[in-house]
């Protein structure tokens, strides 16, 4: 079998758009409806909306004129107060969009959430009160003088501590949701926040707020959920700088499902195991060492981590990328450099050129994994002892569609 006859097999093994988009629209039918009218679910609530049509909309689809059915669906997803103040505030002579109604959310929920704000009111009551009748009636005149209570108001004023102004706090704020996940849980980390609660005074830790993630049922902040696909696929556009410009616009296929396909199905159904191979990469020195590397059909450029460029002593070009990922994240590679690739197994060797990232993805698998009852075909050779675990560790290296195919070739 030559490399183009298997390149094409596997695409038509695993490039089915179809049901990629079938998956999103079924998942936007099953967006759990609010059960509590609270700020944190609206948004939450606009968010997969946001999520699945963008996504759409990069496959191709004409989400731009799917108005009506977008806007029906999200008013069949809200709470009965928020419909009746929809059909009060939608305009009537013009048929609203979806920006109008994704602006109406997020008024409403900066209104529920300045409802339920720590407004405390606060009576301190003169401890003769109970007298004040007598008083009163044994001395009229001094009564008109003397207040027998006094009442003290307490008013948190919302401030944000992301933008710093005020009128609102960091959950509303329009910079802070402006950014791609990835740098709203840098943010929180940075202003030393929960990450749960978004709230400054302590710590996730000590956080006695019970509200999980609207997504996964964690402890942090819908906010901040970060999705399994993050690092799967990539979109990359070449940073211009005033020294050069790099003229080289990559752009990777929006399929991240090729390697959700390609991989293991894990005993818990809502995991999918990542295709990852052990390497041999060349030093500096010409000597080899051992990295771990995600093979990606979903994109079409390769990346090392930091720490493995500086392990194997490369000095990096100066030609970094912007690279964007599901749901627009979006960061910056630090250079480029070229590595030799070889096989643990035999002699096959490649080089390619790589963009360096700081961190490609979280450990995978993200948790120990016993593969002692696995069924495993003869002709693979794990990078674990049979009848052991798979446990978690960081991954180095990612390989994209060209060398993940020259991998899969290697191996048959």
């Amino acid at each position: 079998m030559n490399y183009d006859e298997a390149r094409r097999l596997l695409i038509e093994r695993f490039d089915k758009r179809n049901f990629i988009i079938e998956e999103h629209i079924r998942s936007i039918f099953n967006i759990k409806p609010i059960d509590e009218p609270t700020s944190q679910n609206l948004l939450s609530l606009l968010d997969e909306f946001n999520s699945h049509l963008r996504s759409l909309k990069n496959l191709g689809r004409p989400t731009d004129y799917w108005d009506d059915l977008i806007i029906y669906l999200i008013i069949s997803k809200l709470d009965f107060n928020s419909k009746t103040k929809w059909r009060d505030a939608a305009p009537n002579t013009a048929l609203p969009t979806f920006n109008d109604i994704s602006k109406f959310i997020i008024n409403r929920s900066h209104s529920l959430e300045v409802q339920s704000a720590d407004i405390s009111f606060a009576p301190k009551w003169n401890k003769n009160i109970d007298h004040s009748q007598k008083f009163k009636q044994s001395n009229p005149s001094r009564h008109n003088s003397r207040s027998i209570f006094n009442n003290t108001f307490h008013v948190n004023r919302f401030t944000c501590i992301h933008c710093k102004k005020d009128g609102h706090t960091i959950m509303r704020c329009h910079q802070f949701l402006a950014l791609p996940v990835n740098d709203r849980i840098q943010t929180v980390k940075t202003l030393k926040s929960c990450e749960n609660c978004l709230n400054p005074s302590h710590s996730l830790a000590n956080c006695p707020n019970q509200t999980l993630c609207r997504y996964c049922q964690q402890k942090h902040h819908s906010l901040l959920h970060v999705s399994n696909n993050n690092a799967l696929s990539f979109q990359t556009q070449p940073i211009q700088s005033n020294m050069q410009s790099n003229s080289v616009s990559q752009t990777s296929s929006s399929a991240a499902h090729i390697s959700e396909a390609a991989s293991f199905s894990v005993t818990s159904p809502n995991y999918i195991m990542l295709a990852t191979a052990e390497v041999l990469v060349a030093c500096e020195n010409n000597k080899f060492i051992t990295a771990r590397a995600m093979l990606d059909s979903g994109s079409q450029v390769n990346f090392i981590t930091e720490s493995l460029a500086s392990r194997l002593g490369i000095h990096a070009k100066s030609s970094p990328i912007k690279i964007r990922g599901i749901g627009c994240s979006s960061l910056a590679s630090t250079g480029s450099s070229t590595i030799t690739i070889k096989s643990k197994l035999n002699n096959f060797s490649r080089s390619c050129k790589v963009q360096i990232l700081n961190k490609i993805s979280n450990n995978q698998p993200c948790f120990n994994i016993n593969i002692s009852e696995w069924v495993i075909p003869s002709n693979l050779s794990l990078a674990v002892k049979k009848g052991s675990f798979i446990n978690l560790k960081p991954l180095n290296c990612l390989l994209a569609l060209t060398y993940f195919l020259s991998f899969y070739l290697m191996v048959k």
